[in-house]
């Protein structure tokens, strides 16, 4: 770090990659964008399943560290991709063939 002398404590703002507190802010950061900014819910039994709607209605995020499995409504589900691509780097594996 530029214009830091040698023995100088400094706080971090964001979690460093590797350490254990950068799951816990991984997973606030992206509770808060598919809650307040998406607008889905937090499943009481699964805290990594976001979800909005009803039976064929119904879009269902999974997530899983840093992979996401998104199922729903193909409209719903592009509109949470294009929400999503604006705010982070995403690589899109396509379509799943099955899931557990």
């Amino acid at each position: 770090m530029t214009g830091v002398k040698p023995g100088t404590t400094v706080a971090l703002n964001t979690a460093v990659y590797g350490l254990a507190e950068s799951g816990r802010a991984w997973y606030e950061a992206i509770k808060a964008f598919y809650t307040k900014e998406s607008g889905l819910r937090v499943s009481e039994r699964d805290p990594e399943l976001f979800y909005e709607g009803e039976d064929e209605d119904m879009l269902m995020v999974a997530v899983y560290v840093v992979r996401m499995t998104i199922a729903g409504p193909s409209q719903k589900v592009m509109k949470v991709k294009e929400r999503l691509a604006k705010r982070r780097q995403l690589k899109d594996q396509g379509e799943s063939t099955f899931l557990l």
